[in-house]
């Protein structure tokens, strides 16, 4: 596991596993701008490596304020071929898969789901 960005109480474990990138955690800052603008520049350079990236996200909680970027940061990966995003979520936690469905279907990007959360224990 190669860790990019270390979480905190309110901002995701940002690391690169297998050459996949993975986003374990929560996102609550008060100012997500940060966060998102660390992810966006991460993607972006993976990405340009070789034209293909397969981005896990295994989120336990987000607040509003990170849906809106989050929604924005899905919308702004649409039509980028060889992009795939994997949405974890836990069997019983209804919440995070229907927010990954409404990702999904008000992006335009396909996502691919996984019952089985991301352990960053390894």
């Amino acid at each position: 596991m190669n860790v990019l960005v270390e979480a905190t109480g309110k901002t995701p474990h940002i690391y690169e596993e297998n050459g996949d990138l993975c986003v374990w955690g929560v996102i609550i800052p008060e100012n997500p701008t940060e966060i998102f603008a660390r992810l966006n520049n991460i993607v972006s350079t993976k990405y340009a490596e070789n034209h293909k990236l397969k981005i896990h996200f295994s989120l336990g909680y987000f607040n509003t304020s990170s849906a809106k970027f989050l929604y924005n940061f899905f919308k702004k990966l649409k039509g980028n071929e060889g992009i795939t995003i994997v949405w974890h979520y836990e069997a019983d936690d209804e919440d995070i898969l229907d927010s990954g469905k409404e990702f999904e279907e008000i992006s335009g990007l396909k996502f691919e789901y996984s019952d089985t959360l991301l352990d960053v224990s390894k």
